[in-house]
């Protein structure tokens, strides 16, 4: 066998792996993960790109050569992974950062070895056949189960909402993107008077419309879809681009980190957003469109990289419906406009680029050789005497070895420590807190980058803690000792992973508030503990300015700890924010009633009184607690009849049941 031969064998062992990749990406997943489509899918993209890579790099020494494909799309497509990159190396969230983008440095692989290996139409019209497969598949799943047939055993996926890409817009997003291929197929046909392939093409895209409608349908009538409004997403983008404190220029070029938009959408939504009914209390980790959330997130070179991209489609002459795979490629770019992307999402707009730019390859093919005998050849030497030699190919195999080697050692330990966390996850569930707290130690221990192991540790120790307290009363006095000294390990534990996380992640602020609720759960017990709850809290409402809901965890502690004065400001600030937020009139109210300033708590009872007009639960109880405050003023002799303060908030119900934070200090003994 002679060295073409191996060559080309080599060849079509690389677009096996890339068609398996192309075929199973939308429908692979496990439930062995704590995101059981998300992770399999790049599990998937990253493990078959790396072979793919690797035997890409042992042709190159059968050929004796390394050379390198270009296509029109190959700047743009690389300079806009590589941006992704950046802005998660330099992101004040790094670690989170990180792992939202390394992903898309397999995703780039996959297109480098798509371009450098899928030379000829006909090896092309093999990835297409692929792909419109996967499309019709997953357009009948989403029909069958749209009227209740369910193909797959899982119980879980016995709902009209399941889909095997991860949500039903993704499911939609690809069928539309088969659908395009599809109708561009169908009119080339139809201009080439190929009925039969006209026809054949033409019956898929209209399976591929019935399922798209069917898609849109439920997601409108079953599903329950929040999107961030186009507005506060606006300033939230340009906010970061100009406005984030210590890191202006860096978060102007390169924003704020790739994967973190929920810190900026903390810290810089605007109040306004508090008069979004059913939003004001959601954190969203996606912009209103994808555009807007790669301003954000990867600054003004994501921007223009992406931005470039847009440019080379649109305005290449050789394109056109020409090739099948314009109108999808851009169909997707028109959507990032308006829609947010996934991962996979995301994955499937780098595919199909791969796909649209190695066609247009085919026009004009260029190729740059490195090996010694071209470098030779570049400066002009005798090549009379000179022999092939393989060292570039193989220098180039042995890095492509190194990378993968140290790419599988960081996903296998990530992987593992994923699956340690969702085993715990599922024992927590099922009320084995020992197998929790285990599973949970394995995951820290095997890949201690994760700021939500830390968040979630801590919280099992205290669960553990008030478990083992319960336990005290039937102990002897050794016992007890012993188990006391256990509490004590289990509390200073939850404190230092819960700091751990803060550290990891600065800028979240679920981790903050996770530190403020166990320092406030040993208010009574731990030195200091109040002061070091009410600075996590305060932390909290830095990264979080315009939230109501900060002020009502702090008045809540100082309320705990009898300072009702500052409670008062706390619960005032609240309302400021969110005038119609029921729960801080209603706390405000206990508040004064707590200082004895029984008209004003009186005006606040009355405020919640209009605001939880249209909810019969919460109106019957706060009329009661009126009427009992009344009782008081009358048995007191306050007078009743003083001014009482308004709201001009309009009647609407509470987000959340009324709630009043407890006075006395929270022992080890109290559910969190």
């Amino acid at each position: 066998m002679n060295g073409n031969s191996k060559v080309q064998i080599f060849e079509t062992l690389i677009q096996i792996i890339l068609g398996i990749t192309v075929l199973f990406l939308p429908f692979f997943f496990l439930t062995t993960q704590t995101d059981i489509f998300v992770i399999p899918k790049q599990l998937l993209l990253i493990s078959l790109s790396l072979l793919g890579f690797i035997l890409y790099g042992i042709k190159m020494i059968f050929d004796k050569k390394l050379t390198f494909r270009h296509t029109p799309l190959d700047l743009p497509i690389y300079l806009f992974i590589l941006f992704i990159l950046l802005s998660a190396l330099f992101s004040t969230d790094r670690f989170e950062s990180l792992i939202y983008a390394l992903p898309f440095l397999f995703v780039g692989i996959f297109y480098f070895v798509f371009i450098n290996n899928v030379k000829k139409y006909q090896e092309l019209y093999f990835f297409i056949l692929i792909f419109i497969f996967s499309s019709v598949a997953l357009s009948i799943f989403q029909v069958l189960t749209f009227f209740k047939i369910y193909p797959l055993p899982f119980i879980s996926s016995h709902v009209p909402t399941f889909s095997p890409t991860g949500s039903l817009m993704d499911s939609g997003i690809f069928i539309l993107t088969g659908l395009l291929i599809t109708l561009s197929l169908a009119i080339k046909y139809l201009r080439q008077k190929d009925f039969i392939q006209t026809g054949i093409f033409g019956l898929v895209s209209v399976v591929n419309l019935i399922a798209c409608v069917y898609t849109i349908y439920t997601i409108v009538t079953k599903q329950q879809y929040f999107t961030l409004p186009f507005l506060p997403s606006f300033q939230i983008a340009f906010s970061e681009l100009s406005a984030d404190t210590g890191r202006v220029l860096q978060g102007f070029l390169l924003g704020s980190g790739y994967g973190t938009f929920s810190v900026d959408f903390t810290r810089f939504k605007p109040v306004y957003f508090n008069n979004y009914e059913n939003l004001w209390y959601l954190t969203f980790n996606n912009s209103f469109s994808f555009i807007l959330e790669l301003i954000t997130t990867t600054g003004i070179l994501g921007f223009l990289t992406f931005l470039f991209l847009i440019i080379k489609t649109l305005f290449n002459p050789k394109s056109k419906l020409s090739n099948p795979f314009f109108l999808s490629g851009i169909g997707l770019l028109i959507l990032s406009l308006i829609l947010p992307f996934s991962y996979f999402v995301l994955t499937l707009l780098i595919l199909v680029f791969a796909f649209l730019s190695s066609f247009e390859g085919f026009k004009k093919p260029k190729e740059t050789e490195f090996s010694l005998l071209a470098i030779r050849k570049f400066f002009q030497e005798d090549l009379s005497r000179v022999k092939t030699s393989l060292f570039v190919p193989i220098s180039f195999l042995v890095l492509i070895v190194i990378f993968t080697a140290a790419s599988l050692y960081y996903v296998g330990i990530y992987t593992l420590s994923d699956y340690y966390f969702k085993t715990a996850i599922n024992a927590a569930n099922n009320n084995n807190g020992n197998l929790a707290y285990q599973m949970e130690i394995k995951a820290i221990n095997t890949f201690p980058y994760r700021d939500i192991y830390y968040t979630i540790f801590s919280q099992t120790n205290m669960q553990l803690a008030n478990s083992l307290a319960t336990l005290e009363q039937n102990q002897t006095k050794d016992q007890i000792q012993q188990t006391q000294n256990t509490i004590i390990n289990l509390i200073q534990q939850a404190i230092n992973t819960s700091r751990t996380a803060t550290s990891l992640s600065p800028l979240k602020v679920t981790n903050w508030q996770n530190l403020a609720s166990v320092y406030k759960s040993i208010i009574g017990i731990g030195k200091n503990a109040d002061t070091f709850a009410i600075a996590s809290v305060k932390q909290a409402i830095i990264l979080d300015p315009n939230n109501p809901q900060e002020y009502i965890t702090l008045g809540g502690i100082y309320y705990q700890l009898g300072d009702y004065t500052d409670a008062i400001i706390a619960f005032q600030n609240a309302i400021n924010l969110k005038t119609d937020y029921a729960n801080a009139y209603y706390n405000l109210g206990h508040a004064y009633e707590q200082k004895n300033d029984l008209s004003d708590a009186l005006a606040e009872f009355q405020n919640v009184k209009i605001l939880v007009a249209n909810d019969p639960t919460n109106l019957n109880k706060i009329n009661q607690e009126i009427k009992a405050l009344q009782d008081q003023m009358n048995n007191t002799g306050t007078n009743n009849k003083s001014k009482v303060k308004t709201t001009q908030a309009t009647p609407a119900p509470v987000a959340q049941p009324l709630t009043l934070p407890s006075q006395t200090p929270v022992s080890s003994t109290s559910s969190k």
